[in-house]
């Protein structure tokens, strides 16, 4: 399980059996009480021993390890509060290169494997917790926090009737009022964790949740691997306003997916589905210009997309994009895509569409 997890992920350290009878018997009695989850005496022992609060095994755990490690339960808030009040510290500290937070999403994969459905209430519960230790210190994002979250994501679509779906599954289906929960949590913690990740802090008071979580969901492509689902269903869920957004680079979600780089034939065929579900979900989004207008269409002539791939849904979602010059060529689309090579049809096909603009020249 979980206390043997992380030393999965990562080499086992050189233990002995000896090591392991005397590090049990010098384990005090609070730390006993978290690993069984027995939380009404654990919150007793920590009133009457709080010196037992502090406690470091010998491979790094902390109370707060022994609380969440293993644990397919929900960690009462105040068995939070009573072990990182005045030991802060004890947040971000790692047992075997694992933090609290990697423990407790190594945990909720365990949970979402499990048959028993999870009330969406607690989902709101475990959400809070995780949202109070990042706030005691952010470094409970690990190195590989990000990974086991999306590992979690890719256990939450595979774990319920998700699976059994086709992509097009809706987030917004009431046949799976519990799969809903579920993603939503899912997305709650994606957006807490990468912004940040992102940004070192967390949101100010007021600020808008989920604002560029989708530039961010897109961007961790590049790092992480997570179902295709997964993106899907965030797009149906914040698309409409998610994929106007522009991020810190100046991109929308359209143009991030344009821009960004792909090492093999399937990353670009993944792209183009992407791309045509931003399209689908946000309409209009083609009109939405990057640097020194450059238009969405303008970007993907560059990439050498095709009109039956790419360019097509993108000039039909914004006709008026071929009659924009394009500012590094000085050239309408047409030819802009004649410059670069591209094949004849292609070319032929964005004059076709608006032959007018032959009268511009």
């Amino acid at each position: 399980m979980h206390r043997a997890s992380c030393s999965l992920v990562h080499d086992e350290d050189e233990d002995t059996d000896s090591s392991n009878a005397s590090q049990q018997d010098a384990t005090p009695r609070l730390i006993i009480l978290l690993r069984s989850s027995n939380w009404p005496m654990a919150l007793e022992r920590m009133r009457t021993h709080p010196q037992e609060s502090i406690w470091r095994g010998f491979d790094g755990e902390t109370a707060l390890h022994s609380a969440f490690v293993d644990c397919t339960k929900h960690v009462p808030f105040p068995i939070v509060l009573g072990l990182a009040s005045g030991n802060e510290d004890l947040v971000s500290s790692q047992m075997r290169e694992c933090t609290v937070l990697d423990s407790i999403l190594l945990s909720l994969c365990d949970v979402l494997r499990m048959p028993k459905k999870i009330p969406t209430y607690e989902f709101r519960l475990r959400f809070q917790v995780i949202h109070k230790l990042i706030s005691l210190d952010i470094k409970v994002i690990g190195e590989h926090s990000l990974k086991y979250l999306f590992h979690l994501s890719r256990i939450g679509v595979d774990a319920d009737s998700f699976a059994s779906s086709s992509h097009c599954a809706s987030i917004d289906s009431k046949k799976n009022k519990h799969g809903v929960s579920q993603m939503n949590f899912i997305f709650a913690l994606m957006d807490l964790v990468l912004y940040v990740d992102e940004h070192k802090h967390l949101r100010k008071a007021g600020d808008r949740p989920y604002k560029n979580f989708l530039n961010r969901l897109i961007a961790a492509r590049s790092r992480f691997e997570f179902p295709m689902l997964v993106l899907n269903l965030a797009l149906e869920r914040f698309g409409t306003i998610g994929c106007t957004e522009y991020d810190i680079t100046n991109r929308t979600p359209l143009i991030h997916v344009i821009l960004s780089a792909e090492s093999e034939k399937s990353n670009r065929e993944t792209k183009v589905i992407i791309l045509r579900k931003i399209l689908e979900e946000a309409p209009g989004n083609a009109s939405l210009p990057y640097l020194g207008n450059n238009f969405p269409l303008h970007l993907a002539i560059r990439q050498g997309y095709q009109w039956e791939s790419v360019l097509e849904p993108i000039v039909l979602d914004c006709t008026s994009a071929l009659t924009e010059i394009d500012p590094a060529t000085n050239l309408y689309p047409f030819l802009q895509s004649a410059a670069i090579g591209l094949p004849l049809d292609t070319i032929f096909k964005l004059l076709q569409t608006n032959p007018n603009v032959v009268s511009s020249l």
